[in-house]
């Protein structure tokens, strides 16, 4: 979707001199069996796709007055990827702004941090991403950690489209940025870290959610204080460090 969500289909009659009175193609969701025409045509060149999940295609044609109907044909329209999400100019727009809020909350006085999460959802009426209402935690101090309660995946809109509804809103990916390590010396041992990129909690809310989720953290020289510095891309769902960002 928005990204990869073209095709051209074409109705191929034979023999190729056969007088054709109407042609059409019909498309149904795989689970259901209503059929409904999505072009009077032989060909629809392109033919774009607004709504996921799996689906029957087949092609209809009156010849000399009998109709005829092909064999059918599948295919499934997916979700972007977690690689198509990220790398989307409006994400990276929206993302380094609650980024930096968030390390502008982290301060030494008063000794405090907050977190930040937002959804990022799929309009294909507009083919762009849009962001959820920001959530953020309560201020905790140096001894504290900080959680941010991301309510689970919104519903999508329509809930229940049909195989020809012209377009619908899908969750897409969780967001949310770690806080940052600095400032918390007096507050802990020294030479303690902290584990970079989603915890055990962010893989689980994700999974459940079944999308992937994206997480902003700090990597520093290996202990807490003001020196912390690296920006990470982590896949929520792997762990895995994507792309180092920026030095902060």
């Amino acid at each position: 979707m928005t990204h990869d969500y073209q095709s051209n289909l074409e109705v191929k009659v034979l023999p190729a001199d056969a007088v054709v009175d109407e042609c059409w193609i019909e498309m149904r969701r795989a689970s259901a069996a209503a059929w409904f025409v999505i072009g009077d045509a032989q060909e629809l060149t392109p033919r774009t796709a607004r709504i996921t999940g799996k689906f029957k295609l087949r092609g209809v044609a009156k010849i000399e007055g009998e109709e005829g109907v092909s064999a059918e044909k599948d295919m499934e329209v997916q979700f972007p990827t977690y690689g198509q999400v990220v790398s989307d100019a409006d994400v990276q727009t929206a993302v380094p702004t609650g980024w930096t809020n968030t390390v502008a909350l982290c301060t030494s006085s008063p000794n405090q941090r907050r977190q930040y999460a937002f959804w990022i959802n799929l309009n294909t009426t507009t083919d762009t991403y849009e962001f959820g209402p920001t959530v953020c935690s309560d201020y905790v101090g140096p001894v504290a950690g900080a959680g941010v309660g991301l309510p689970g995946s919104p519903r999508d809109v329509l809930a229940t489209p049909s195989a020809v509804d012209a377009c619908a809103t899908y969750p897409v990916a969780s967001f949310h940025w770690n806080i940052a390590p600095g400032f918390r010396t007096a507050a802990v041992t020294p030479g303690s870290t902290r584990g970079i990129g989603p915890s055990g909690a962010d893989n689980a809310f994700n999974t459940t959610n079944d999308v992937p989720g994206v997480v902003y953290d700090f990597v520093d020289a290996g202990s807490f204080g003001p020196d912390y510095a690296v920006q990470v891309h982590v896949d929520a769902r792997t762990g895995k460090v994507l792309k180092l960002l920026a030095a902060s």
